[in-house]
C-alpha cells in the first residue's frame, strides 16, 4: 500500500496529500514524485481601493495541494481535480508556435472549468519566461479552500501549480527569480479571471501571501506612494520595493514589510502603517 508524499507541518495538509495521492494513482495507475503546498489568504482590510492603499492579507489554514509527474515525452498536460471526475487534457504546442500558444479556442471544451482555465493560462506564462522548458506533466488538484469567497482560491492554485512544475522541471528554472514566477502567476490569475486592475488585485500581494507566508503570518502592504511614468514589470523581496504597471496609467511602488506572526492568545496589537519617504528599512513596532 502507498504512503503518498509526506511533508512537515498540519496534519490537515497530510491528510489533503494522501487524498491527492490516492486519486492520482487511481486515475493515472501511477505514483506522483512531486507535490506543492499554498495556503488561503484573507484580505483583514479589504482591498486597498478602499482603504486608503494600505492591504493586510493572512494565510490561514485552507489549502490547495497539488501532486503531480513529469511526462518529458508527451507534449500535452493532464490535471484533474479530486471534485471532478474529469480529466481535463491539452496539448503542448511548441514554443515556436505562438499562435497554437495564444490560441485557447483550440482547448475552450477542455477548459470549461475556472481552474483549467488558471492551469493554462499559468503555463503559458511560465513557457514565455526566458529558459523555461515546461514538457509534459499530469497533476491531480485538491484543495479545501471556498471558490468566491474572497480566500484567493485562485492564487493559491496558480502558486501551488508553479511551486509543483519548479519541482517537476528544476533545471527549466535555474535562471529564472521566484519573482519572476510570482508575476507569471498574477498574469496568468488576471487573464483567466478578468479582474479589474488596482493596488489589490494588480499587485500580486494575493500571490505573495500564497507564497510566502506560513499559518497566521499576516503580510502587510503600503501601496501609497504612487509615481509618474517609468517602472517596469518586476517585483522584489519582501521587505523591499514593488513597482508595478499592470495600469500603465498609474503605476505605483509598494513596500512588502516582514512577516508578522498572530499571537497564540487574542490581544490587541497596534499596527502602524506609513507611506514611503525614503528607501531606508522601516520597522514595525510590535
Amino acid at each position: 500500500m502507498s504512503s503518498g508524499p509526506t511533508v512537515q507541518g498540519p496534519v490537515a495538509v497530510q491528510d489533503l496529500l494522501s487524498e491527492a495521492s490516492k486519486r492520482f494513482e487511481e486515475e493515472f495507475l501511477r505514483r506522483p514524485d512531486a507535490f506543492s503546498v499554498s495556503p488561503a489568504a484573507l484580505p483583514l482590510l479589504g482591498t486597498s481601493a478602499v482603504h486608503e492603499n494600505i492591504s493586510v492579507s493572512v494565510a490561514v489554514d485552507r489549502y490547495t495541494v497539488i501532486v503531480g509527474r513529469a511526462q518529458p515525452d508527451v507534449p500535452e498536460v493532464k490535471v484533474v481535480s479530486t471534485s471532478s471526475a474529469r480529466v481535463c487534457t491539452f496539448p503542448l504546442p511548441s514554443l515556436d508556435d505562438e499562435e497554437l500558444l495564444v490560441d485557447t479556442s483550440l482547448v475552450e471544451e477542455e477548459l470549461k472549468g475556472q481552474h483549467h482555465r488558471c492551469d493554462w493560462s499559468l503555463v503559458h506564462e511560465l513557457r514565455q519566461l526566458t529558459g523555461i522548458d515546461i514538457s509534459g506533466f499530469m497533476a491531480v488538484v485538491h484543495s479545501t479552500i471556498p471558490l468566491s469567497q474572497s480566500m484567493n482560491s485562485s492564487a493559491a492554485l496558480e502558486v501551488a501549480m508553479a511551486a509543483l512544475l519548479q519541482r517537476l522541471f528544476p533545471q527549466s528554472f535555474c535562471t529564472v527569480s521566484q519573482m519572476d514566477v510570482l508575476l507569471a502567476c498574477r498574469r496568468a490569475d488576471q487573464k483567466c479571471s478578468a479582474v479589474g486592475s488596482n493596488a489589490f488585485t494588480s499587485s500580486a500581494l494575493e500571490q505573495l501571501t500564497c507564497t510566502f507566508s506560513r499559518q497566521m503570518h499576516a503580510l502587510h502592504a503600503d501601496a501609497s506612494d504612487v509615481v509618474k511614468g517609468g517602472g517596469g514589470d518586476r517585483i522584489y523581496r519582501e521587505g523591499e520595493y514593488f513597482d508595478d504597471t499592470c495600469d500603465a496609467r498609474k503605476p505605483s511602488k509598494m513596500r512588502i514589510f516582514d512577516f508578522i506572526p498572530f499571537p497564540p492568545q487574542p490581544t490587541i496589537r497596534l499596527l502602524l502603517f506609513a507611506p514611503l519617504g525614503s528607501q531606508d528599512s522601516l520597522q514595525l513596532p510590535l
